[in-house]
């Protein structure tokens, strides 16, 4: 059994503290960061088997208005490009991407020293505002151009009226991004910082079958506005390692299940005082779902008795809650 690595551990308690959120909204009720952190043993049970890792090449002309057609669209003019780079989607109710490393340089008119990194530059016009395409959307950014970009599709090819154009200025920094089936989405280097900060997280629309991997060009990148081209000047490729998960895996009862980190500051389901980390037991049960014996630091008051189900997305835990004891 493999134990997780720091990024899968990012993007695990960035589900976490999402739907955490969710509830304390929901409620109105203040959320803590976090109500459980599972362990690398216990959360390696989550995700074993079930998560995809590959990395892929992005060349620098991959025009992603091609994505689920059979030939790169030249609507702008001044060459098509290539087609964009294609991942197959497995079948789950709800998945999860993250792009846990993107290296290389690409560049918008090779003849020129104009390279940058995935999360883009600011060479031509230093803006993008593309207009949408036969189905897939445009998009904007106020401050960078040549640009990772993606496009999730449900399997056929795009057509009709496209969804609203993302302006990737506003959610450059999101931890957690949500875009619509054929909605042209900002990725640079799948990071909240470019080189830097948390990994983000990208929930996989329903319905998609297919993610697509290229850049949104056009002449001058369309400022002020204007239709997608100008791929054939560009250069450069970018190698993009990218990780699929499901967002509620089914967990796979291990005798490595064995303990978990009960943290300070419950969530909305719980009111109650903070627990020691120390005073947590698990004890397996016959249904794979383990209980844990959770007792009140020293000098804390003590916990009504009563008991309660917490889901973590990843695996399902019948809470009991007890009065004070002794040391262990």
């Amino acid at each position: 059994m493999r134990s997780l690595d720091p990024v899968e551990r990012t993007r695990v308690g960035a589900v976490l503290e999402q739907r955490c959120a969710t509830r304390a909204a929901a409620s109105s009720v203040p959320c803590s960061r976090t109500l459980l952190l599972v362990t690398a043993a216990a959360m390696s049970t989550a995700v074993a088997g079930a998560a995809r890792a590959d990395t892929v090449v992005v060349d620098g002309r991959a025009n992603i208005f091609g994505a689920g057609r059979t030939v790169a669209p030249d609507p702008g003019s001044a060459g098509p490009g290539l087609l964009p780079t294609a991942i197959v989607l497995f079948d789950a109710p709800e998945r999860l991407v993250t792009f846990d490393t993107v290296t290389g340089l690409v560049s918008a008119k090779a003849v020129h020293p104009w390279w940058n990194g995935a999360d883009g530059g600011p060479y031509a016009t230093g803006n993008t505002d593309i207009l949408s395409y036969a189905g897939i959307s445009g998009i904007k950014h106020d401050g960078a151009t040549m640009f990772l970009v993606g496009v999730f599709t449900d399997g056929h090819e795009p057509a009709g009226d496209a969804p609203v154009r993302l302006d990737a200025t506003l959610h450059t920094e999101a931890l957690v991004i949500s875009p619509l089936l054929f909605q042209t989405f900002f990725i640079g280097d799948g990071r909240t910082g470019t080189g830097s900060g948390s990994v983000q997280v990208f929930n996989v629309p329903h319905g998609a079958r297919m993610l697509y991997l290229g850049f949104a060009d056009a002449y001058g990148f369309g400022d002020p506005i204007g239709l997608p081209g100008s791929y054939d000047d560009n250069g450069g490729e970018l190698h993009v390692t990218f990780t699929i998960v499901p967002a509620h895996p089914r967990p796979t009862p291990t005798s490595n299940l064995n303990h978990l980190i009960v943290l300070a500051d419950f969530s909305p389901l719980s009111r109650g005082p903070a627990l020691s980390s120390r005073a947590a037991r698990v004890e397996p049960r016959s249904s794979g779902v383990r209980r844990i014996d959770a007792r009140p630091a020293r000098g804390r008051r003590s916990l009504k008795t009563g008991a309660e189900m917490v889901s973590t997305g990843h695996v399902t835990l019948d809470v009991a809650r007890r009065g004070a004891r002794g040391p262990s």
